[in-house]
């Protein structure tokens, strides 16, 4: 049996494909009572759309006898809830993608056998691809920090007695780009601390010149502190807030944060997370470009000195905190930046 699962598996190209080739494989060729597989993220929204499922098989339901378990023994990849059995491997520490197997009666020997194969074979798969991106984004890095390194070097060999003004403007905004797309593609290294929220903001905005009392500010009673790296967090609630200053033509009035916590929905993430909302009623973003604005280089103000790497940066310092980065916004109406933030240690991907 083993063999026959191998021999399918093998061909697996990601760890969403493996998963498939594995549910494909216990429904067609086992008498598993399997009734679907679904993904976990590392997101206050854990849940996504199930990846393959049984016809029987309610989402909303299972979703919320989950949400119901008790956080799982790490040395046991079963949590019983009242309808199903899940099947959960490498839930400590936390990856940012998690599978669970779902099922509604409990499993032969051969059906868990199959499952220790397949956890062996996706924790081999992941340390490939994390291998093979490290390495590539390390080779990238290093090419791109030579030839801004090299481009710099040309631009100051120019003598000062023939530049001018358009030249001195061109200069500054490349010095500007090459030291942002730096930043961009380094890893980053956090220096996580614990600190009061209002701290924070107050200190984050003095390092572009403003008072949070510019501002209309609501920080909820349960909210006391944010965990991170003050430094990064800083720079990426910063890059938002001159994002929105420019919507609203520098007009404080039209810009609100409002920070607040919610609660966990899974046992796989026992903690509540901090939720930090940056709302302006500035000229909103067009849906065509939506998608695109967190994308290096994007930017509809280029004429005007900006780099479009501003969100680009501050999705990377949210995301290296196991964070994530929402944007929503309504053309000619406004836009809402939505940042979460785990509170717990922030810890390292696998």
């Amino acid at each position: 049996m083993i063999e026959s699962y191998l021999q399918q598996a093998k061909e697996a190209l990601s760890t969403d494909d493996l998963a498939k080739k594995t549910y494909l494989f216990l429904k067609e060729e086992t008498d598993s009572p399997i009734l679907a597989v679904m993904k976990h993220l590392y997101h206050p929204r854990p849940f996504i759309p199930i990846l393959f499922s049984d016809a029987e098989f309610d989402a909303h339901k299972w979703a919320d006898s989950f949400t119901q378990a008790n956080y799982p023994d790490p040395k046991n990849p079963f949590i019983k809830t009242n309808d199903y059995i899940n099947y959960i491997p490498g839930q400590v520490p936390p990856f940012k993608v998690n599978y669970i197997f779902v099922f509604k009666e409990d499993l032969s020997r051969v059906v868990i056998d199959l499952l220790a194969t397949w956890q062996t074979l996706q924790s081999m798969l992941r340390q490939i691809r994390y291998k093979a991106l490290e390495d590539n984004d390390l080779t990238w890095a290093n090419l791109i920090s030579q030839l801004l390194h090299d481009s710099h070097s040309l631009v100051d060999m120019i003598p000062k007695a023939c530049r001018n003004d358009e030249l001195d403007i061109r200069r500054s905004y490349q010095r500007k780009v090459n030291n942002r797309l730096l930043f961009l593609i380094r890893p980053l290294e956090l220096l996580p601390i614990r600190m009061p929220v209002d701290t924070f903001i107050s200190d984050s905005l003095q390092m572009i010149h403003l008072k949070a009392e510019n501002f209309t500010l609501q920080i909820s009673a349960n909210v006391s502190d944010i965990i991170g790296d003050a430094e990064l967090l800083s720079r990426a609630f910063n890059e938002i807030i001159t994002n929105s200053l420019m919507a609203v033509s520098n007009d404080y009035t039209k810009i609100s944060i409002k920070i607040d916590t919610i609660p966990p929905v899974s046992p796989l993430l026992p903690f509540d997370w901090l939720r930090i909302v940056i709302r302006d009623g500035g000229s909103g973003i067009h849906k065509d470009f939506l998608k695109r604005v967190t994308e290096p280089f994007f930017t509809t103000r280029k004429y005007e000195g900006y780099t479009g790497l501003g969100l680009s940066i501050a999705k990377k310092i949210i995301e290296s905190h196991h964070g994530q980065l929402l944007i929503n916004s309504v053309f000619k109406k406004g836009t809402e930046v939505t940042l979460y933030l785990p509170l717990n240690d922030t810890g390292k991907d696998e």
